[in-house]
């Protein structure tokens, strides 16, 4: 399936080593202070495993899969760039 990024309020600029959070999840309260977006796959988290790289738009931006929830995939970026909505989403 095509899995996007959710829509964004404005783009978010990521760097190296900045923690970003992936979710399924339709609740917005847990991740205020958080970077982090929506996913429009719900199976995403079955999907990914921690070790995996999920590459924004065939690779303008990556991040490292550290952990994967019930409704979130925990990455810390590797290469950094301006996440805007509806990116498309690749796992490696």
């Amino acid at each position: 399936p095509e899995v996007r990024s959710g829509d964004l309020k404005e783009p978010i600029q990521v760097e190296r080593g900045m923690e970003f959070v992936w979710t399924v999840s339709k609740e917005t309260e847990p991740y205020e202070g958080k970077l982090w977006t929506t996913v429009s796959y719900d199976d995403f988290v079955n999907d990914i495993v921690v070790g995996d790289t999920l590459l924004v738009d065939g690779g303008i931006s990556s991040f490292y899969v550290k952990e994967v929830t019930d409704t979130d995939v925990i990455t810390e970026c590797i290469d950094g760039g301006l996440l805007t909505s509806r990116r498309h989403l690749n796992v490696r």
